[in-house]
C-alpha cells in the first residue's frame, strides 16, 4: 500500500533519533531491535510507551527555521498542557546530512493513537511509537 510515507522510508528508518535533554540522552533506532536505554527511562518514568514527534517541515517539505520554530513551539505546549505527560527535547537527524536535523520531542506517556492525532495535526507524515520491551516503531499518518 502506498502512503505519503513511502517516498521517505528510506530516509526515515535511517534516521538517528536523539533524545537531547540532559541528563537523558540517548539515540533511538528503527533497526527492530529493543533500546534497554529507552526501556530504563520509560521506567524511571513510570511509562510503558511513548511518542518521538516534530512540528518541523510539513508533509517532509522543507520550511524555513523561523516557521519550524514557531509550529515546535505550539507542539511542546500542545504536549506540555496534556496531563501526566514528561516531555523531553531530541533532535532527528539523518546520518547523511545531520546539520539538516530537525527539533523533535519525546513525549513519555504518550500513546500511538493520540501521538498519530498530533502528528497528523502538525501535519506530519509519520511519528516514532516507542513501547517499553519493544523495538521502534514508524506510524504512517497518511
Amino acid at each position: 500500500m502506498h502512503s505519503a510515507c513511502t517516498p521517505f522510508l528510506e530516509i526515515y528508518r535511517a534516521t538517528l533519533y536523539h533524545v537531547t535533554n540532559p541528563p537523558y540522552c540517548l539515540t533511538i533506532r528503527l533497526d527492530g531491535r529493543r533500546h534497554p536505554g529507552l526501556d530504563r527511562l520509560l521506567g524511571r518514568h513510570g511509562a510503558r510507551r511513548a511518542v518521538f514527534i516534530t512540528a518541523w517541515n510539513p508533509w517532509s517539505r522543507a520550511a524555513g527555521l523561523a516557521a519550524n520554530r514557531r509550529a515546535q513551539a505550539r507542539l511542546r505546549a500542545r504536549l506540555r498542557e496534556a496531563p501526566g505527560l514528561r516531555v523531553l527535547r531530541g533532535f532527528g537527524a539523518w546520518p547523511e546530512a545531520p546539520e539538516k536535523g530537525e527539533e523533535s520531542l519525546l513525549a513519555l506517556g504518550l500513546d500511538a493513537e493520540a501521538g498519530a492525532a498530533l502528528g497528523r495535526a502538525f501535519r506530519q507524515n509519520a511519528v516514532v511509537v516507542l513501547r517499553r520491551g519493544a523495538p521502534a516503531a514508524l506510524l504512517c499518518l497518511r
